[in-house]
């Protein structure tokens, strides 16, 4: 079957993007990717990487005035969560698309998603919750049950439906706190499964895997795979990750930041490859690195590391 991926980055996560691109384009064999660029930046460098299979999409072509007017009052990140379900609805309602996955351009693919359209047939929209492990049950009164992240629509009436009230929910209000059972872009989709006909919460472990529940599972690698608990890894979302630059452009993360060895090892190995792909095009690339940790800094991060470590093998 054919993917239509659709996500939204700016100057600050394009390289996160692009490592999402090259993990789509590995595992999925006939696929568009619908990118939105929230700024100039992006959108030129995108062109100039001419990367296969990737349909550029600016704020522009959304042709949506309420949109735009609501920008000088958002944050750069409570625009992004605004923007979503618009570029959603620009999709489904304008583009010849059978089924749309929306995913959060910092996080990396490393199975197909194939298989939920496969098991969840009669579901026009497939939902993740956030899982969260018993100790942090109470952030989901905070942030919401589900995670906006990784959401699966099939082009039907349903969906547009739903994604057309998100939009102009995210327009009327869309910030960084709580208010009213309100935060942010996710907290509206606690009700689709109420107000909507033929809404799945995705009940695979390994969809949409985050740091809210990875500590519930264990992870094993087999045959080169990824296992949580004994279903396949299909997508880790890497919220919080923090990545600087190194001289000799190495990139490195935050080590309190990485909260499981190997899955992060192979996202930074994409994420360096990305890294590359840029500077190769555009050498002067600096966007979206933190600042360098002094040796002091570089020791504490370690140790939240290391106590996270033992901690997940000793419970």
């Amino acid at each position: 079957m054919k993917c239509d991926f659709c996500t939204l980055t700016d100057k600050n996560y394009v390289y996160k993007w692009l490592a999402l691109c090259n993990s789509i384009e590995t595992h999925i064999s006939r696929y568009t990717i619908w990118v939105l660029c929230l700024d100039d930046e992006s959108e030129i460098l995108i062109r100039r990487l001419d990367k296969k299979n990737v349909e550029i999409v600016n704020l522009s072509h959304l042709r949506d005035t309420e949109l735009e007017r609501v920008r000088s009052s958002r944050t750069k990140q409570e625009f992004a969560w605004t923007c979503k379900p618009s570029i959603m609805s620009y999709i489904l309602g304008e583009k010849n698309v059978a089924a749309m996955i929306f995913v959060d351009a910092d996080m990396l693919f490393y199975s197909s998603p194939e298989p939920l359209f496969q098991k969840y047939t009669d579901a026009s929209i497939m939902i993740t919750s956030h899982k969260f492990s018993e100790k942090k049950q109470y952030i989901a009164d905070i942030v919401g049950y589900y995670n906006s992240g990784f959401i699966i629509f099939r082009n039907d009436g349903t969906s547009r439906a739903c994604v057309r009230r998100w939009k102009n929910q995210c327009i009327e209000w869309c910030y960084n706190f709580h208010d009213k059972g309100r935060h942010g872009d996710q907290s509206y989709l606690k009700s689709w499964p109420q107000d909507f006909k033929n809404v799945e919460e995705i009940s695979e472990k390994g969809a949409n895997l985050g740091t809210w529940n990875l500590e519930r599972y264990t992870v094993r690698k087999k045959r080169g795979e990824f296992y949580i608990d004994d279903e396949k890894l299909i997508c880790y979302h890497f919220h919080g990750l923090v990545v600087y630059l190194e001289k000799h452009g190495i990139l490195k993360p935050y080590p309190a930041t990485v909260h499981q060895k190997e899955i992060y090892k192979i996202y930074l190995k994409e994420l360096q490859k990305a890294y590359n792909e840029i500077i190769a095009v555009d050498p002067s690339w600096h966007y979206g690195f933190a600042g360098k940790l002094s040796l002091l800094r570089r020791i504490k991060q370690q140790l939240t590391q290391n106590t996270r470590i033992v901690w997940q093998y000793i419970h």
